[in-house]
């Protein structure tokens, strides 16, 4: 797990706070999904050298703990329907 910017650099400072500037939440690992379904573009926008970006957006404390704070996406897929 590492937060990175837009541009896909990770994010490592932590201020003078104790929280790192706020970046988007993205994981890896053996457990996170490969890919959308007949879809590539949509696999390479939201995945980079197995990073998957989240849509979550959150901070790092000194300790490495992270707190989710926003969302980059706001969407609910109710009733089928996207709100």
């Amino acid at each position: 797990m590492k937060l990175i910017d837009d541009a896909w650099n990770e994010i490592t400072a932590v201020g003078e706070d104790g929280f790192s500037a706020i970046g988007e939440i993205a994981i890896k690992g053996h457990n996170v999904m490969k890919g959308y379904y007949g879809d590539p573009e949509a696999t390479a926008e939201a995945i980079r050298s197995g990073w998957f970006r989240s849509g979550d957006l959150g901070r790092r404390d000194e300790d490495g703990f992270y707190y989710v704070v926003d969302r980059s996406k706001d969407m609910i897929i109710r009733g089928g329907f996207n709100v």
